[in-house]
């Protein structure tokens, strides 16, 4: 081998020992990527996860709340219906009150009617 092909081949054997460690640099550089990244999507799972919990929380407690609600609701409805028989049913007594009242007092009419028309009658 010659000198020229011994320097030829120092050199390619430079070059390639370079290329190996500027290699060997990016993978490192790359595998700290990685982790990084691995790290923040271990955190944004992390958030996500407790963003799905409270989430959970969230529309179990709205739903009770509906619950309770729509109980309450039915309670206030049925309520008002009761009264509305009651103040219906009073207000259909003092209608039949009246009723027998204004008949009463038509026949007390009609006989003092009566009671003028009559020639014999002193008035």
């Amino acid at each position: 081998m010659t000198a020229a092909e011994r320097d030829e081949l120092v050199l390619v054997r430079d070059k390639s020992d370079i290329a190996l460690e500027c290699s060997e640099s990016k993978v490192a550089d790359l595998k700290s990527a990685l982790e990084e990244e691995r790290a923040q999507i271990h955190e944004l799972t992390s958030e996500h996860n407790a963003i799905h919990t409270a989430l959970q929380v969230a529309a179990k407690t709205a739903s009770e709340r509906e619950r309770e609600f729509r109980v309450q609701l039915d309670g206030s409805l049925a309520e008002n219906a009761k009264l509305r028989e009651r103040t219906n049913a009073g207000e259909s007594e003092k209608t039949k009150h009246l009723h027998l009242e204004i008949l009463k007092n038509r026949a007390e009419t009609e006989r003092l009617d009566a009671e003028n028309a009559d020639p014999a009658s002193p008035w």
